[in-house]
């Protein structure tokens, strides 16, 4: 076993679902399970319980959990005191970001880091921008590239870095043309398709 295996496993037993623990793997759900059951083989004992609609840790597979949580820190502490001088800050920073945010706010960000500091090793998750805040709150990162909501994240700190124009597209011959009003109102009297969240 290797740590991006124990990683995997991590991130499945917290996820307990293989469709959503493989979309933070770049991996397929089934190269996820095949991964798993290598793992399942490599130790001997079953690890989780799975059915059609359900996923959950064995007994086995809570004592396995202790061990790879334990194993993957005392990988990061070891890799931090690899760092040979003590001002140089070094170690991995958690990032989650919608994939236009990578394209788009993340490459002149990745640039200055890089260029600040060359030891930091940067991780990125990916998915729906809605997600983001949950992301730091859970842990899964420690910086997250988010809309600012209109109300205080009171345990969040929230960082302006960028602003995005609201751009209303229709087409030239549409009765929405000639709206005006403030923004309240062309939002109020115009039909718009809009997430369900985020």
């Amino acid at each position: 076993m290797d740590f991006y295996e124990l990683n995997a496993f991590l991130i499945l037993s917290r996820k307990l679902h293989f469709a959503n623990a493989s979309k933070e793997l770049n991996l397929s759900p089934s190269a996820l399970s095949r991964l798993i059951s290598r793992l399942e083989d490599e130790v001997g004992v079953v690890l989780f319980d799975r059915t059609n609609r359900e996923v959950a840790l064995t007994e086995n597979g809570k004592k396995f959990l202790e061990f790879a949580q334990s194993s993957l820190e005392n990988q990061k502490l070891l890799l931090e005191s690899f760092s040979t001088e003590e001002d140089t800050v070094s170690g991995t920073l958690h990032v989650y970001a919608s994939v236009t945010a990578c394209y788009t706010i993340m490459p002149p960000f990745v640039k200055k880091l890089a260029s600040k500091y060359p030891k930091i090793q940067l991780s990125v998750e990916t998915g729906d921008p809605a997600e983001a805040i949950n992301a730091v709150r859970e842990d899964r990162a420690e910086l997250a590239v988010a809309a600012i909501p209109n109300t205080k994240l009171g345990d969040i700190e929230c960082i302006p870095i960028s602003t995005s124009p609201l751009i209303f597209a229709s087409h030239k011959n549409s009765a929405y043309t000639k709206i005006e009003g403030s923004p309240q109102d062309i939002v109020s009297s115009v039909p718009l398709i809009l997430p369900k969240a985020g």
